[in-house]
């Protein structure tokens, strides 16, 4: 199963910066990123009939950072995945033991416009073509104000294959993710993972 950060990341090659670079310890936007934060999340698994398998408790710590391409990135040398803000509305991620090529995979990002479509990926076969989008609505998530992205897996005939949700409150980060799977049974997704933050420590 995929963790809550966004599984669908990066990358093969590192930079190098100079020893006698000060590096930061800090950078806020979208995710305040800072070595020592620390989300903690429960995971849900939900049987195929909609009721609850198991549970999970996870977390999340940025214990290292990294510079690529000049650009700080703060992660976790354990999980290899690293985060990065690009401006105030966009947040890059870096899974450095990856096998993939885009060392730069947005997200997540705030839009401007309802439904937009952040980044896209035609499959040549019509079967897989993904889209990232992003909403200007606001979901309240036990007492955050989050915003929402969604990654769609959707088929020539429209089908929805695969979707994940992403919640993220401006400033505190990944509030709720949930993922829905395709059931042929129903012709449609249902929810099979569900990822919710139940506290958080940020310096």
């Amino acid at each position: 199963m995929m963790p809550p950060f966004f599984l669908f990341l990066i990358v093969s090659f590192f930079s190098c910066h100079k020893g006698n670079d000060i590096l930061p310890t800090r950078q806020d936007g979208i995710w305040p990123l800072a070595l020592n934060n620390e989300w903690n999340y429960r995971r849900t698994f939900y049987k195929i009939d909609g009721t609850v398998e198991s549970f999970a408790d996870e977390q999340t710590k940025i214990t290292d950072m990294k510079i690529l391409k000049g650009q700080p990135y703060f992660g976790n040398k354990l999980t290899g995945q690293y985060f990065t803000n690009v401006g105030s509305n966009t947040v890059r991620g870096i899974a450095f033991d990856s096998l993939l090529t885009d060392p730069f995979a947005i997200i997540f990002q705030r839009v401007l416009t309802n439904d937009t479509i952040i980044w896209r990926i035609d499959d040549v076969n019509c079967v897989n073509n993904q889209s990232f989008r992003g909403y200007t609505g606001v979901t309240t998530i036990n007492g955050h104000e989050c915003l929402r992205n969604e990654r769609l897996t959707i088929s020539c005939n429209g089908t929805i294959r695969h979707r994940e949700v992403f919640y993220v409150k401006p400033g505190l980060g990944l509030v709720k993710f949930e993922e829905y799977t395709f059931n042929a049974a129903t012709n449609n997704v249902q929810l099979r993972v569900g990822v919710e933050l139940i506290s958080y420590k940020l310096y």
